[in-house]
């Protein structure tokens, strides 16, 4: 089981946190999630004001999880299942709190 305690959500903030768990691998991610109609509106923003436009920062903690034993970009995109959450405290917790759920949904997948 994953202790939440253990990632610091500012390392998510800059690099991708991959781990892993007796059985599952995880990768968790700084994104960021914004509509097209928003990101124009912010483009129209800033060019209107004179300034140049700069994307928001991350604002999604993508959190995708696979069985061992291989990485990320060597497991199937089929056995990969991904989630989003809020870069937050509360939204890391979440995530973690669903890795775990995950892991348990299927031992038989998630086996050491």
């Amino acid at each position: 089981m994953i202790d939440e305690k253990t990632i610091s959500l500012n390392y998510i903030k800059k690099l991708d946190y991959p781990g892993s768990d007796a059985g599952i691998r995880y990768m968790m991610q700084a994104v960021l999630r914004i509509t097209p109609e928003e990101e124009q509106r912010l483009k129209d923003k800033a060019e209107a004001e004179g300034k140049e436009y700069k994307p928001p920062k991350p604002n999604t903690i993508c959190v995708s999880v696979w069985p061992e034993p291989l990485s990320f970009g060597k497991t199937k995109p089929e056995l990969i299942t991904s989630k989003d959450f809020p870069l937050t405290e509360e939204g890391k917790k979440e995530a973690v709190d669903w890795i775990n759920a995950e892991k348990a949904a299927d031992p038989e997948k998630y086996k050491a």
